[in-house]
């Protein structure tokens, strides 16, 4: 089901598009695509009539993973935050890696709100929901350790398939892509020790800053680095492109904390691994 509702669509307001609505598609596994039924608008129809489907890959991912706030107050479960949230990063599918900047102690790590797939900017308020079951593999990096790797940990940010995505949040799109290319800058200089201006340079010539959502009250911004084009500078080594768990486990959900601080996740993760094993 794709939908719009609650006056929050990127269109909200307009005569054209507001109000609630919605549409049901097909999800075929075999082929892994969803049928997007096509309805014609001719005047000599008295009501919509399927003539054709279009038809798009799927792509699955949870659209909420985050760690609970320290915060004393209840926090919406509509926004993305600083502690992750609703992100809807759609590059967050199978064999991707996010990392979470730890709140509380214990984490409280929650997942939710799955899609078989999302376009970039999610702009008619929905996705197209599902309902999935989903395996994640839980590592606690400690912060010290973070700071070495990334140079930051104050923000989530992910890494899928070779590229770095760090991520950016606010209430108006243009703030968000600030956060998320003054996150970016951090990290690279950090990671490969160029100078920041340099790496200010680089990103406007080199690399996609894509709208995450911009219909979750917070819109969100990212960035897709291609970690291989650093290959070449004495500090890549291949670690952050294929990064695993210091215990030795493909890393799906990485909490970013204290060592030790959430011992019962990763005695999780390590029996959930054997058992796929």
């Amino acid at each position: 089901m794709i939908s719009t509702r609650h006056a929050r669509g990127v269109l909200a307001g307009s005569e054209d598009f507001d109000g609630n609505y919605g549409q049901f598609c097909r999800a075929d596994v075999e082929t892994e695509t969803a049928w997007f039924p096509v309805q014609t608008t001719h005047t000599t129809n008295t009501s919509s009539e399927t003539v054709s489907t279009i038809r798009f890959p799927m792509h699955p991912f949870l659209g909420i993973m985050d760690v609970t706030t320290a915060s004393n107050q209840r926090p919406s479960s509509i926004p993305p935050a600083d502690y992750g949230g609703n992100i809807d990063l759609r590059n967050l599918t199978v064999e991707s890696t996010l990392f979470l900047p730890v709140q509380i102690e214990g984490a409280g790590l929650y997942i939710g709100n799955p899609h078989f797939t999302q376009g970039n900017g999610e702009v008619s308020l929905t996705a197209l929901e599902a309902s999935l079951r989903a395996t994640l593999r839980v590592q606690v990096v400690p912060t010290a350790e973070a700071k070495r790797l990334f140079g930051r940990t104050d923000l989530p940010f992910a890494i899928s398939h070779g590229t770095l995505i760090p991520m950016g949040f606010s209430s108006t799109l243009d703030d968000a892509l600030s956060q998320s290319v003054e996150h970016a800058i951090d990290m690279i200089t950090a990671m490969f020790e160029m100078p920041r201006q340099q790496v200010y340079l680089l990103l406007s010539a080199a690399i996609d800053f894509d709208a995450t959502q911009a219909v979750d009250i917070t819109k969100g911004v990212h960035g897709l680095i291609d970690l291989s084009m650093f290959q070449q500078l004495p500090d890549y080594d291949g670690r952050y492109a294929t990064l695993e768990t210091a215990d030795g486990l493909p890393c799906g959900a990485c909490l970013i904390g204290p060592a030790g601080s959430d011992k019962s996740l990763i005695g999780l993760a390590k029996e959930l691994y054997k058992g796929m094993e």
